[in-house]
């Protein structure tokens, strides 16, 4: 299994999306007025274009202008923030899945520099899940595998051999 910026309870809980998270357990109603506004209203698009540079890419010009301008668009559909909501109300059954071990060769990569779910958060998921392997992406945000995706597909592909689940002598698996 490959797993890339963990979304659990703990590791969103220091990230970009906090204050969605304090607003689901203390508002209920503030989250319902939200909700509501976000499907009437989408958010503008120059909003959405800083949120995807400032939240989920560290180095944005590494990501092609067409790529980033459908990350912005993306960001501002009407049911994104209703999701965010949602995923943040019910972020509780993503509870302790670190200590459950998984039967299958895990390998975990993080984008050092993530926002939304931060690094030092990772490492700690890490410690208490034991991946069989953990990589870290310097210089990397949320989304690791749009900025580096040379770095991600290399230490998906070292991971594979380490494993015997990829046979470089004949390129494929």
């Amino acid at each position: 299994m490959i797993a890339v910026n963990v979304l659990t309870d703990r590791t969103v809980a220091r990230g970009n999306l906090r204050p969605l998270l304090w607003i689901t357990r203390h508002s209920r109603r503030t989250a319902a007025v939200l909700g509501w506004l976000s499907a009437r209203l989408p958010t503008p698009k120059p909003i959405a274009a800083a949120g995807v540079r400032k939240m989920l890419l560290v180095e944005p010009e590494r990501v092609s202008r067409e790529l980033r301008d459908h990350l912005r668009d993306a960001s501002r559909d009407r049911d994104q923030l209703r999701v965010l909501l949602n995923i943040s109300e019910h972020i509780g059954s993503f509870a302790g899945v670190e200590h459950n071990r998984v039967p299958v060769p895990v390998c975990v990569i993080w984008g050092a520099d993530n926002g939304v779910l931060p690094a030092c958060d990772g490492a700690q998921f890490c410690s208490e899940l034991h991946p069989d392997r953990e990589v870290v992406v310097p210089q990397t945000g949320h989304l690791a595998m749009l900025e580096r995706p040379d770095e991600i597909a290399r230490a998906i592909d070292s991971f594979l051999v380490e494993q015997n689940l990829l046979d470089v002598t004949s390129g494929g698996a």
